[in-house]
């Protein structure tokens, strides 16, 4: 299975709807451009899920318009997304952008407890990352021309989105335990 079944699935989780509105949703979150994930494959995922039991269909009329059918996700489903959000967010060398795609359709799979346990493991993957030394590799790589020039502002540009995410990770932790978040866990 891949990361866009997780995603229609995701979708499919928050409320039933037809292919063409998750179509829309994938381009106006513009998917396309910071995950890869295109409106094609997103039909694609689509009938295969359904296929395998995952979705069900309903035919729907609206006014004089075609019949379209609306997707929505079933038990085996929701048990297909949780596995797949799990698999997903505990990958270790799991890229940014790829990690927040998983945790965003974390809503309801796990408890309080469980979600902290997996920022905090991301968290402690990111400064594993950074203790390694990647920087001041590059940099002596660069140095010995080895490497060239651009790849020290490459490495530059990794380390800062570490030092953001790991901000972001942090503050999410330390906001958890108010109200707001009671409705994103489950019971």
């Amino acid at each position: 299975m891949s990361r866009t079944h997780m995603v229609v699935l995701g979708f499919l989780h928050e409320a039933p709807m037809y292919g063409y509105k998750i179509g829309q949703i994938v381009d106006s979150k513009h998917f396309p451009v910071w995950s890869g994930i295109k409106v094609a494959s997103v039909y694609k995922a689509m009938q295969s899920l359904h296929r395998q039991g995952y979705i069900d269909g309903e035919q729907v009329m609206e006014g004089n318009s075609p019949p379209r059918t609306v997707y929505h996700i079933n038990a085996k489903g929701r048990k297909r997304l949780t596995q797949l959000v799990t698999k997903f967010l505990e990958q270790k060398d799991l890229p940014g952008q790829e990690f927040w795609i998983g945790l965003s359709f974390a809503r309801g799979i796990f408890t309080r407890r469980q979600f902290q346990k997996i920022l905090h493991s991301r968290i402690k993957a990111i400064r594993q990352l950074q203790a390694a030394g990647c920087s001041e590799r590059c940099q002596e790589l660069v140095d010995a021309k080895k490497i060239p020039v651009i790849h020290r502002h490459m490495v530059s540009l990794a380390d800062k989105w570490s030092a953001a995410e790991t901000e972001v990770l942090e503050d999410l932790l330390g906001r958890l335990n108010t109200t707001d978040y009671d409705d994103f866990f489950k019971e």
